[in-house]
């Protein structure tokens, strides 16, 4: 086995979920797409590791005292269904915020 190979080999393990065509640069850059989108919700170093080696099996987790609320916004079902999407992200968005300088 060469090494174009052994790349094209690793590329397909990491792109494993990959359902488009098979062309290695589009893995590539599906590939880099798929953790620039993680970066939106995982902290930089969880992505870094996944960047390192993207078939690892286990990423540390950390304990930490967190604060959780709950709230019931009356009405807000049959509000958000004459809404977009992106309104009703900015209601909720806006609620939170309100809420966070409360807690």
């Amino acid at each position: 086995m060469d090494n174009n190979d052994k790349i094209t080999e690793i590329i397909n393990k990491i792109t494993k979920g990959y359902k488009g065509p098979d062309d290695t640069i589009i893995k590539i850059k599906w590939l880099g797409d798929l953790i620039h989108s993680y970066q939106r919700y995982l902290p930089a170093r969880v992505t870094e590791k996944i960047k390192i080696d993207p078939t690892a099996k286990k990423i540390e987790g950390e304990r930490r005292f967190i604060t959780v609320a709950f709230a019931d916004l009356s009405g807000f079902t049959a509000l958000s269904e004459t809404m977009d999407a992106e309104d009703i992200a900015n209601v909720i968005n806006d609620f939170f915020t309100r809420m966070v300088k409360i807690v």
